[in-house]
């Protein structure tokens, strides 16, 4: 069964709502609430359906409608209704799968009515929706950006601290990314550096680790491996410059 949000704050707080007469209110919850909305901001519903569920007449409709398209509420164009804050009252559209289910159902919007509404409501009668995926996708974009940096820096951090105790020259730390992601959940940066330290003293590990290696969480043979845990533990040894 479908739901639909309504904040109680349009009693006494909306001041468009509020100033609406009896049967304006009426309709107006009737508009946003009744079985046939969409996921969109359209959809279709006959003048006698909307007589026969609220019990208003013929010219009491008419009025209504009208009283509801002077205030940008509500817009009509034949048996298509248009609310412009319909979204508000509409908790379906997020996950993909229903941003898929969202724009088929707008693109099964005749291009007319679509057209009409367009150019009634300001030139752009999605424009609420169209404004938050901008944002939402622009946060994402910036989140990603974020993430993407500091892994950067951490990665590359890693590997400064690495050629400084193995005396090698190590640069790309795109590679090493993800597991070194993966174990600063595991260890502290210090235990991870410690480990470091302590492979470029020892005399088996040294010469057989890159740091791709040092990093993974499973060996050629699918078993899984902690190599920071292991020589993290090692008694470390005083060097020269670390």
């Amino acid at each position: 069964m479908k739901t639909r949000i309504i904040k109680t704050r349009a009693w006494g707080e909306d001041e468009k709502f509020g100033d609406l007469t009896s049967l304006g209110k009426l309709l107006f919850l009737y508009l946003i609430t009744n079985p046939r909305v969409g996921m969109t901001n359209y959809y279709e519903c006959p003048d006698k359906t909307k007589r026969n569920d609220t019990d208003l007449n013929k010219q009491q409709l008419e009025e209504k409608k009208a009283e509801l398209s002077a205030v940008k509420m509500a817009f009509f164009k034949e048996a298509w209704v248009f609310i412009p804050n319909l979204e508000k009252h509409n908790n379906y559209r997020n996950g993909k799968s229903n941003e898929v289910a969202y724009h088929n159902e707008l693109l099964s919007i005749p291009s007319e009515i679509k057209s009409f509404l367009d150019s009634t409501v300001d030139g752009t009668v999605h424009s609420t929706y169209k404004q938050e995926v901008i944002n939402k996708n622009t946060k994402v974009i910036n989140k990603k950006e974020e993430i993407g940096k500091e892994n950067e820096d951490r990665g590359k951090a890693f590997l400064t601290r690495w050629n400084e105790a193995h005396k090698t020259k190590y640069t790309a730390w795109k590679p090493i990314s993800e597991n070194l992601e993966y174990w600063l959940e595991q260890y502290t940066p210090e235990q991870i550096l410690q480990a470091v330290k302590n492979l470029a003293l020892d005399d088996f590990w040294k010469d057989k680790m890159t740091p791709t290696i040092f990093l993974r969480q499973k060996n050629r043979h699918g078993e899984a491996v902690d190599y920071i845990g292991q020589l993290s533990q090692k008694k470390r040894r005083a060097v020269v410059g670390l």
